[in-house]
């Protein structure tokens, strides 16, 4: 009976150690501080569709910064579509993607991510008098 207790802790298991999840891209990659915008996360072994719905779930971090997605939505268990409003006061540089579910747990893209320095404002015209 161990035996059978084993085999079938081996048959669920390895499967899973083999077949690691992981965030394999993000597209864009990279935003300025201030700026608006939607990203897809794509994913190899992953359940996303099947777990993943709350806005904690995708998130960019930068030591102990955070900014969470705005929203979510998941097309399959390996590519879901995320909004972020990136802080004009982003600290500017590499950023982590995570996404985290009950099946896969906390799955990070390690530095995949950039926030550039904003734009600075266009300057005002002058005018000239005549």
């Amino acid at each position: 009976m161990r035996t059978v207790r084993q085999f079938l802790f081996l048959l669920v298991f390895i499967p899973h150690f083999l077949n690691a999840q992981s965030i394999t891209s993000i597209v864009p990659d990279s935003a300025q501080q201030g700026q608006n915008l939607w990203v897809t996360i794509t994913g190899s072994s992953t359940n996303f569709s099947l777990t993943t719905s709350t806005l904690d779930s995708v998130w960019l971090s930068q030591g102990g910064a955070t900014i969470y997605a705005t929203y979510v939505n998941t097309y399959s268990t390996y590519e879901m579509d995320a909004g972020f409003n990136i802080p004009l006061s982003a600290t500017t540089g590499l950023w982590d993607v995570n996404v985290k579910d009950s099946i896969d747990g906390k799955i990070t893209l390690v530095n995949g991510f950039t926030i550039k320095v904003a734009d600075p404002p266009p300057t005002a015209p002058t005018l000239n008098n005549p």
